[in-house]
């Protein structure tokens, strides 16, 4: 706004003097998005085929607390963004995000998370940016458990539900090399904490990624992107715990991700249509656990292949300047460990997955 107004026509301004303004003007500039999405995915609890079928056929029901294994989920998002010269005149931006999770057949799902964002330009064509996002605890599935250091032969397993807590920080640097060529570096530290006592132990990962964006023509752009994440588990349901002498197993890992994408985006858009875009995405799993696979039947030996692919579009505004988007994703995961290849317990039972969401969403900037 006062750009705008210092932009005005000298003409208008001799029509009238200057007035001293009653008030005064804000010493940022401010401005902000609502985002709502309405989403269905057919596996809301990445659930195996044989786990599907079980509770298609009523059994084990300890085994699930849901309603249905699919789900329509509603999602507003909300994005403020604040400018103001702090170092140097470059403005620094800082950007605070909420989205919500709303489940509608299954409220134990509803999940949400808070975004803080601090972006530092140091030229037209190069900024620093650091980052912090806090997820509450929320509900994943229903895992089984015993006790710590009961008898795996005597004790019944428990079924409870498994939720987990999430911090993750980040730190990046951005350049745009060359007109058609803008890289991206960061790195970053994610700390899970899982309800104890449970299979799972808490987890702290340290990752990084490498990023770049080239411009083939003026209406195709190509991505891609590596990332690298160590985890490292740490067991503290019992006093005295350590990874190893846990009776949860050791379900630290190491994690490769490619990603690759395309968008095409015209120079004016073709009736609503303004863009589309593309992806594909491998990543690999190892785990890292050297307890006997009679020990760790869940982790020990285990790689899992997780493979995704997205399409979406977005339309030109439709009213004032609200956009709409349409998207599809596909994802699938293919696990295998030692113990599933001398038969004790065939983790693709339980691991291996297929899903599939739709969604159609709507933008609106202020």
């Amino acid at each position: 706004a006062d750009a705008a107004a210092a932009q005005a026509p000298a003409k208008a301004a001799r029509k009238a003097p200057a007035k001293k303004p009653s008030g005064g003007t804000l010493p940022f500039g401010i401005t902000g998005t609502f985002d709502f999405q309405t989403i269905y995915d057919d596996n809301i609890f990445r659930y195996s085929p044989e786990n599907l079928l079980e509770f298609r056929q009523g059994l084990n029901p300890e085994k699930f607390n849901l309603d249905t294994y699919d789900d329509m989920i509603l999602s507003p998002r909300v994005e403020l963004s604040l400018d103001r010269r702090l170092f140097g005149p470059m403005a620094t931006n800082f950007r605070v995000r909420y989205t919500r999770w709303q489940y509608l057949s299954n409220p134990d799902k509803n999940n949400e998370a808070w975004m803080l964002r601090l972006r530092q330009p140091v030229s037209s064509r190069t900024f620093f940016e650091a980052g912090y996002t806090y997820a509450p605890r929320a509900y994943i599935r229903e895992l089984s458990d015993r006790a710590p250091f009961d008898p795996r032969t005597t004790t019944p397993l428990r079924w409870m539900g498994f939720n987990a807590l999430r911090h993750a920080f980040m730190m990046a640097a951005q350049s745009r090399v060359s007109d058609r060529l803008t890289t991206r570096i960061e790195g970053g530290r994610v700390i899970r904490y899982y309800n104890r006592p449970f299979l799972e132990n808490d987890n702290w990962e340290w990752n990084g990624a490498l990023s770049g964006q080239f411009t083939l023509t003026k209406i195709w752009r190509l991505s891609g992107r590596y990332a690298y994440s160590n985890t490292k588990a740490r067991a503290l349901d019992t006093v005295g715990e350590t990874p190893k002498t846990s009776d949860d197993g050791d379900p630290s890992y190491e994690r490769d991700l490619y990603e690759l994408g395309l968008r095409f985006r015209p120079a004016k858009a073709i009736r609503l249509f303004r863009e589309s875009s593309i992806m594909g995405q491998y990543q690999e799993y190892y785990y890292t656990s050297d307890l006997p696979y009679y020990l760790d039947a869940t982790h020990t030996g285990r790689k899992d292949e997780v493979w995704a692919g997205e399409a979406t579009a977005t339309s030109a505004p439709v009213w004032r300047e609200v956009t709409l988007e349409i998207g599809y994703r596909h994802t699938e995961r293919s696990s295998s460990s030692t113990a599933s290849s001398v038969g004790t317990e065939s983790i693709e039972e339980d691991k291996n997955y297929k899903d599939n969401r739709v969604w159609l969403g709507m933008s609106y900037p202020f």
